[in-house]
């Protein structure tokens, strides 16, 4: 469906297309060894081959096509990392209007690199051609007289390789004695080739050996002059010393392959050196290595609260601890933005490459000075212990990423092992979507209420509707397992109204009930929020349950209303006109700031719960709370912290000044029989 929406869409603007569509690594890498495109448009989230492996694969094969992501999951930060990796462009998939002028634009500028290369190309002939007559008309010139077997070598060859004299006249053997040993068999193998004739030309670079025990590189370039029946009779041709031109190209290969923030070695020279321990694991049964996956913490808020260049310095300065606490034999490279690679080798058991992990976290988690500032960054780590059931190195980091994700839902700050069950769990994701059509179809979700209430004397103030699914055969599934599935399915929009139908009916149904008036609370996802008209789903809810809109309360968070904030604000605004609350939800992980809110019809803010885990104890949470209550006074915002588990946490949030707040403390998600009997209770 996806396939056709944007083969549509390209048709429209004119364009005729010739498609092939593939799902899987293998198929792409078949379909480019009989089908080439002019370009490749790929979604960055799919069941079975993710967009950043498509990519690469379509690069290795095809690294002139432009490479186009089409995708509605990719985010602001996958995409510019996509971008600098050699994306041409990342398309929005609301935003197919502007995919057809995308590929046109895509498709002129590959047109323009590939005249340039050519260009280039021919140059680069006309200037070679130059530089090897002149390299010859300077003197380094060789002339083999093949019958006798003596070869005349013109001055140049002394001023090249220090000696004194002039020309020389000397035997192959002679000269094959100057050549560097790694380079005699192909120098040999290739003079011979074209003495029989089997090439045009003779063309090798080497290594000849100076008067000062050093070796300089040489390009030697020769032409046979053949008798009447074919046989070579002579050979003749120069040499030019590229040892410059050999330095700037190894320098160039080193840049390319090295992160010029940190020094440390890239991505792809990475993915390199696990390919190459994937080969000694399955060449030598006793050779083991595993690889970590460093991710930092919070980085993206750590750049929008101190800037880019104190970011910069956090980078640099974590670089250095990660390569000062590793062996010489092991490899730390930067694999992105805010991560890093390690690859340890001659790991002896699975258990080393946890230590090796905590000494990594405890080296990590000491301050980092920059801007006149304490700051705290931590990280959180993914290994995978042993890469011998491995048959590439992506599947490699794939898992990593796999484990890091997992580490940082756990709280971040420490080390998870990539468990191959997961495998499995991704397996059933992929049964899942259907069955999750399904049960939207049925109505067979169902809801739970979370209570809200006053941290200062527990008056119970509201609650907040959560979905819930309990699939028949697998049981719960977890919201953060099926609501992203529902975006990819396109499926949010239907459940985001359906949620509101039955949560405003509930809501309304506990009308003089005797629990007091409390105020609803209902998150509307970042693809609902883009993709549909959220005031029309609200309005026509409030008028099917008879709910009051002051008692209705829309949650959305940062990354939905900053992605667009023009749309946003129109969005925000109908809603304000309903009647019906604005809150922002996971406040402080995201874009936002102070200039920003006030654009904003927005009437409250909560405080995510990473922030509140670890508090009164963490610094840097215990700042950001703060810093959110206070901006949230001046704007004159109402505030809901997150996540609330002990007494301890309560007492400190109260004690900045936070009126209201829901968790554990307070009361678990429960049904709604469950809720009015609590609340009654309550009241």
């Amino acid at each position: 469906m996806d396939a056709e929406l944007v083969l549509l869409e390209l048709r429209r603007g004119g364009l005729e297309v010739d498609w092939r569509v593939v799902d899987e690594r293998e198929s792409l890498e078949s379909a480019l060894g009989s089908f080439v495109p002019d370009v490749v448009l790929s979604d960055y989230t799919m069941p079975l081959l993710d967009g950043w492996t498509a990519m690469q694969v379509a690069r290795s094969r095809l690294p002139s096509i432009p490479f186009l992501f089409v995708s509605g999951s990719i985010g602001e930060e996958r995409a510019t990392e996509a971008l600098r990796a050699g994306a041409t462009d990342c398309i929005p998939k609301h935003a197919l209007g502007r995919l057809s002028p995308a590929v046109l634009r895509a498709l002129s500028e590959a047109e323009q690199s590939r005249r340039r290369r050519e260009a280039e190309a021919a140059l680069r002939e006309r200037d070679e051609r130059y530089a090897l007559a002149a390299a010859g008309s300077s003197g380094g010139i060789w002339d083999w007289d093949l019958l006798a077997g003596r070869i005349y070598l013109a001055p140049r060859w002394n001023e090249l390789l220090g000696s004194t004299g002039g020309a020389t006249v000397a035997t192959f053997d002679d000269w094959l004695a100057l050549v560097h040993p790694d380079d005699r068999e192909t120098f040999v193998r290739l003079v011979e080739l074209h003495r029989r004739g089997d090439t045009p030309v003779l063309e090798v670079e080497l290594r000849l050996r100076h008067r000062s025990g050093s070796f300089v590189w040489v390009l030697c370039r020769g032409l046979a002059s053949r008798g009447a029946n074919g046989e070579a009779k002579r050979m003749a041709g120069s040499i030019t010393d590229v040892s410059d031109l050999r330095r700037a190209l190894e320098q160039l290969l080193k840049n390319a392959r090295t992160d010029s923030l940190t020094g440390l070695p890239n991505r792809q020279r990475f993915l390199d050196r696990v390919t190459h321990a994937l080969d000694l694991t399955h060449r030598l049964p006793e050779f083991r290595a595993a690889v970590l996956l460093v991710d930092l913490d919070r980085f993206t808020l750590l750049n929008e609260a101190l800037g880019l260049s104190a970011g910069d310095r956090v980078l640099a300065t974590t670089a250095q601890r990660l390569a000062g606490a590793v062996s010489s034999h092991d490899l730390v490279a930067r694999l992105g933005e805010d991560s890093f690679g390690v690859l340890l080798e001659q790991v002896n058991e699975p258990s080393e490459a946890r230590a090796r992990a905590s000494g990594l976290l405890a080296a990590l988690a000491e301050p980092f000075f920059v801007a006149a500032r304490t700051v705290v960054a931590g990280a959180s780590i993914g290994i995978v212990e042993d890469v011998r059931p491995y048959g590439e190195a992506e599947d490699v980091l794939r898992d990593a990423e796999t484990a890091v994700a997992r580490a940082k839902r756990l709280g971040r700050g420490r080390w998870s092992v990539f468990d191959p069950r997961v495998r499995g769990e991704l397996s059933s994701r992929y049964v899942l979507r259907t069955d999750l059509k399904r049960a939207i179809e049925r109505h067979e979700l169902a809801l739970e209420f979370q209570p809200i209430a006053s941290l200062v004397d527990g008056t119970l103030v509201g609650c907040e509707a959560l979905v819930r699914w309990q699939h028949p055969e697998q049981g719960p599934v977890s919201p953060a397992v099926f609501v992203p599935l529902a975006e990819e399915e396109g499926l949010v929009s239907r459940l985001g109204e359906l949620v509101l139908e039955d949560a405003c009916r509930i809501a309304h149904g506990w009308s003089g009930s005797g629990i007091g008036p409390i105020t609803l609370s209902v998150n509307v996802s970042a693809v609902q929020f883009r993709s549909s008209d959220v005031a029309r789903a609200v309005s026509a809810a409030l008028e099917a349950s008879g709910l009051r809109p002051d008692c209705l309360q829309i949650e959305l968070t940062e990354g939905a209303v900053m992605e667009d904030p023009e749309a946003a604000a129109r969005s925000l605004r109908a809603l304000r006109d309903l009647g019906v609350g604005i809150s922002l939800d996971d406040f402080g992980t995201g874009y936002s700031s102070l200039a920003q809110l006030k654009r904003f019809p927005i009437t409250s803010l909560k405080i995510d719960r990473s922030f509140i885990s670890d508090l009164p104890g963490n610094a840097e949470s215990a700042a950001i709370a703060r810093a959110v209550l206070s901006m949230a006074e001046s704007l004159q915002l109402g505030v809901v912290a997150e996540g609330i588990e002990s007494d301890e946490q309560r007492s400190a949030l109260v004690g900045w000044g936070c009126r209201y707040g829901q968790g554990f403390l307070i009361g678990r998600p429960m049904p709604p029989e469950d809720f009015l009997a609590r609340a009654r209770r309550w009241a």
